[in-house]
């Protein structure tokens, strides 16, 4: 359970390398700085709570809590505000595409059947063409 949690952590987080390389490159290091500091604080702080609440798999769940994303987010919007509402759309576009076949396919079939593996290799394809076509 806690791999599966945790694995999903990098993807909700787009902004942890680009946006510390772009704000570095615009000369915004304090916030930067203050970004990875509110999200180490994050980390510590949820992970505690959440581990106190949950055991072990409270701290996967603290990953999805980055509170540095914030500034970051405002502070790559704040440089070039066109291209920021691009990469949002195209993030919306990335993380709702796969979400209705895979939550149909999770919802209508049983764990461990091959029905829904050979669904799930489908619907891979398909979002990758959707997904394709729209970017």
């Amino acid at each position: 359970t806690y791999l599966r949690i945790l694995c999903f952590a990098p993807i909700i987080d787009p902004f942890s390398r680009l946006g510390g390389e772009v704000l570095k490159t615009f000369h915004k290091d304090g916030l930067w700085i203050v970004s990875v500091a509110l999200t180490l604080a994050s980390f510590i702080g949820f992970g505690f709570l959440f581990t106190g609440m949950f055991g072990p798999v409270g701290m996967a769940w603290a990953n999805f809590l980055q509170l540095g994303m914030l500034p970051m987010a405002w502070g790559i919007y704040r440089l070039a505000p066109g291209p920021f509402r691009r990469l949002l759309r195209d993030l919306i576009v990335l993380y709702a595409v796969p979400i209705v076949p895979f939550v149909a396919i999770k919802l209508a079939l049983p764990e461990a059947m091959w029905l829904r593996i050979g669904l799930s290799i489908a619907a891979s394809i398909g979002v990758v063409g959707i997904t394709t076509l729209k970017l």
